[in-house]
């Protein structure tokens, strides 16, 4: 169906039968199967009394990938493709409290799924996944132990090939998306029972060489300039063994398609909690109750999809839950 993020068009809620589900799911096709091995050797060496720690290693990693057509049964692609890739990092303590690190990684992860359709036209390649890809990340940071809290500041860059459909209609990988930024972390105790834990992190993601001067340059669909995580966590003084906790969730505005006309507006939301630990028969257990999104905000929690066809997840609404948990 055709609509609009700004001028939404609305539609009759379709019918619902058993016939259809039936139809839907009484005798499903396999559509494709996914199989990816692993395994990492690496070592770490100390130096200069062990002010500086040097870790190399290598990473050998394996990826199958096999797709079928839902409507003929016959393969449409098949790959299995295999990578060793280096990985290395190093801290030296410039201080016995303060530490500056840097680290190099790359790994072998899946190529997307071409999509059935781009702006209402047929996709020729659609279901077809595309040939696995090799993504490269780099960090730099500085950490200051306080003894009781922690903070971090981490530059970072992460370089992946992208996928869009062409003007042939067809889903094909070129060009890159680059996400860099500065992450700024804190956790720890800062004051006795009262426990800590967040950070904000603030992204630049582009998209380049696109082959489109309509997406060169742009951001990348479903990710925010800034974000915001924040979560406290007291021990009351009023009742042993009780504990309050909340926490706040901030999300910047994000494009909801790749030449980024569109745009998802930015967000805040409150959770609130209570934890209760007892014994029970000389078992520890844990009662809790949560309040997710106590102010009952409307919000689109992430925005993502293919290139010209992103999709919107709504956000929950307010959600009340109580769970234990027993050690035995």
């Amino acid at each position: 169906m055709t609509t609009n993020l700004y001028s939404p068009s609305f539609y009759a809620r379709p019918d619902w039968t058993s016939s259809a589900a039936e139809a839907a799911f009484d005798n499903p096709a396999l559509a494709g199967k996914i199989k990816l091995r692993s395994i990492a050797l690496g070592d770490t060496m100390s130096f200069l009394g062990d002010q500086l720690l040097v870790t190399v290693g290598a990473r050998h990693q394996a990826l199958r990938v096999d797709d079928w057509s839902v409507q003929t049964g016959a393969q449409t692609a098949h790959y299995d493709q295999s990578r060793v890739s280096p990985m290395a990092g190093v801290v030296y303590k410039l201080q016995n409290n303060l530490s500056l690190y840097a680290n190099y990684i790359e790994g072998l992860s899946q190529g997307e799924t071409a999509p059935a359709t781009s702006n209402n036209v047929a996709v020729t390649n659609a279901g077809q996944s595309l040939k696995p890809y090799v993504a490269k990340q780099k960090e730099v940071g500085l950490k200051y132990d306080l003894g009781n809290t922690i903070v971090a500041a981490t530059l970072f860059s992460t370089d992946k090939p992208r996928a869009y459909v062409n003007s042939a209609n067809t889903f094909v990988a070129a060009g890159k998306d680059r996400h860099q930024g500065l992450e700024l972390t804190v956790q720890g105790e800062p004051i006795k029972h009262l426990r800590t834990l967040g950070g904000i992190t603030f992204l630049d993601a582009k998209q380049r060489s696109t082959g489109s001067a309509t997406t060169d340059g742009k951001r990348v669909i479903g990710v925010p300039k800034h974000q915001l995580s924040m979560a406290l966590d007291w021990d009351t003084p009023w009742v042993e063994g009780l504990s309050l906790d909340t926490r706040v969730l901030y999300t910047g505005s994000v494009k909801a398609n790749s030449t980024n006309t569109l745009e998802a507006p930015a967000w805040t939301r409150l959770d609130i909690g209570a934890r209760y630990l007892l014994d029970v028969q000389g078992k520890l257990v844990t009662l809790r109750a949560r309040i997710d999104n106590v102010a009952d905000r409307k919000y689109w929690a992430s925005s993502g999809g293919y290139p010209g066809a992103g999709y919107l997840v709504q956000g929950a609404p307010r959600t009340f839950s109580l769970s234990a948990s027993f050690d035995f």
